[in-house]
């Protein structure tokens, strides 16, 4: 998941908090714009089962866009959450709730401060590209506990050939920006979509974990099952496999130009989008030489440790990874029946 497409549900609201009687204006900001958060956010939607009903059915048919504009209306209701957010009277709210706004208003500007480095984001790569989003979310997250759960699956799926037709389209926008993936990261991404589609459509895991999660619930009758993997195995073969061919096309189009070279730093700005990224994923303002320092100091400080727990066991010679290994091997328990 990238920042345009994160979810606000790991707030921890304090409930319907009351004052003098009423619920609280906070609670209900928070209850109110997380709902509308996460309206824009189908697969989150499914993955928390955030509504119930018709709505949350609506939502297991879709999957969030992939283009710019969406990522530009996703910073548009960050900002205005934001503004919502800053005018409401933290004297009258509970602890809790001024602990789910500080940690709101935190995610809030992680998303605004990110906007410039949206085409860092690259829209097709091996661990967080739609490629790759998409596909965990159909077979991981959907769920198929009933034929409703598996209609909803199939009409899903004939949203993925859209959503990475966009993100192909983004990709290649990027590459004319010259805003190219480092090569090993084309290469890699290239192999891992050809091995998407090289299996007959029916032995594809959008349909073979399909089929799977079927069976494993008695109420789907053997025609109903032909019937749906039938759907399915059309939408994978007419939809998904053109849709995934042509993203290939598009980054083995892009390997002429690329470089082995891995760091943001070529690019520009590319030392501020370091420094976003350091602040998003470790919720600090320290620098990459302050991180490292502190790895640093940690690592010799936990060996110190280790190293004091080996030696009251009487294990003195060696590295402190060597006495483990000695020690986990002599531990071992014998492969026998």
């Amino acid at each position: 998941m990238n920042r345009f497409t994160v979810s606000l549900s790991v707030i921890v609201f304090a409930g319907l908090a009351v004052v003098g009687g009423q619920e609280s204006s906070a609670s209900a900001f928070f209850d109110r714009f997380a709902a509308e958060w996460m309206r824009r956010q189908p697969g989150q939607a499914t993955a928390t089962r955030y509504f119930g009903g018709a709505e949350q059915n609506a939502l297991d048919r879709l999957l969030a866009p992939e283009t710019d504009d969406f990522a530009r209306e996703t910073v548009a209701l960050a900002r205005r959450g934001l503004k919502e957010l800053a005018a409401l009277d933290r004297a009258r709210m509970t602890d809790a709730e001024r602990v789910s706004a500080d940690q709101m208003r935190w995610q809030l500007e992680v998303i605004v401060e990110g906007e410039r480095f949206r085409d860092y984001d690259w829209p097709l790569d091996q661990f967080n590209g739609a490629n790759v989003r998409l596909p965990n979310l159909m077979t991981v997250v959907h769920p198929v506990r009933s034929e409703a759960d598996a209609r909803t699956y199939i009409a899903r799926l004939g949203e993925m050939d859209v959503r990475i037709a966009e993100a192909t389209t983004r990709s290649t926008v990027q590459a004319a920006k010259g805003i190219i993936p480092p090569a090993f990261i084309l290469r890699s991404t290239i192999s891992q979509m050809r091995q998407f589609v090289a299996p007959a459509p029916r032995q594809n895991p959008l349909v073979g974990t399909f089929v799977d999660r079927m069976n494993a619930v008695p109420a789907f009758t053997a025609t109903l099952k032909d019937q749906l993997t039938a759907e399915a195995t059309a939408v994978v073969e007419r939809e998904v496999y053109p849709a995934w061919r042509q993203g290939i096309a598009a980054l083995e189009s892009q390997l002429p130009r690329a470089t082995e070279d891995a760091g943001l730093w070529r690019l520009k700005d590319g030392a501020e989008a370091y420094a976003h990224n350091l602040k998003q994923y470790t919720t600090t303002n320290m620098t990459a030489a302050e991180i490292h320092r502190l790895g640093l100091s940690e690592v010799s400080r936990i060996e110190a440790e280790m190293d004091a727990v080996l030696r009251k066991l009487g294990r003195t010679s060696g590295t402190v990874k060597e006495r483990i290994t000695a020690l986990e091997r002599e531990m071992r328990y014998p492969e026998t029946d």
